[in-house]
């Protein structure tokens, strides 16, 4: 994973063939994302997938949504001229996402925010 300090995310999917290896192909996906998006980004992609959904469904439950970008708080559970806790940044989305819910240093950090045990990414 690249880290750079812009605003924006890139990436690249792409289909290499590795010679002399039976002239296989693969899948190489490579991304780039602010250095702020890097604890959400290192829970997505050093968890597994049923790792993955798991956490994004305990978030929505407790009125967050969790993706590779970041933790947000749910635009319904704000609710109109709800008080935003320091650090929150505001954020539109078609999916009703409002609000960062804070910004995260490191991926114990968005463990401790949902109040559940952290998890070395070896064991997702």
């Amino acid at each position: 994973m690249l880290v750079y300090p812009t605003s924006q995310s890139a990436g690249i999917m792409a289909l290499i063939k590795i010679p002399g290896i039976n002239d296989f192909w693969r899948r190489l996906d490579m991304w780039c994302q602010p250095r702020c998006q890097k604890p959400y980004a290192l829970m997505t992609y050093t968890g597994s997938a049923h790792h993955n959904r798991s956490l994004r469904l305990y978030a929505k439950l407790r009125g967050y949504a969790l993706n590779n970008y970041g933790l947000y708080k749910r635009a319904e559970v704000m609710g109109d001229g709800a008080a935003l806790p320091i650090g929150v940044k505001y954020l539109s989305s078609e999916e009703g996402l409002v609000h960062r819910a804070r910004e995260c240093k490191d991926e114990e950090d968005v463990y401790r925010l949902l109040n559940i045990a952290f998890v070395e990414p070896k064991n997702r």
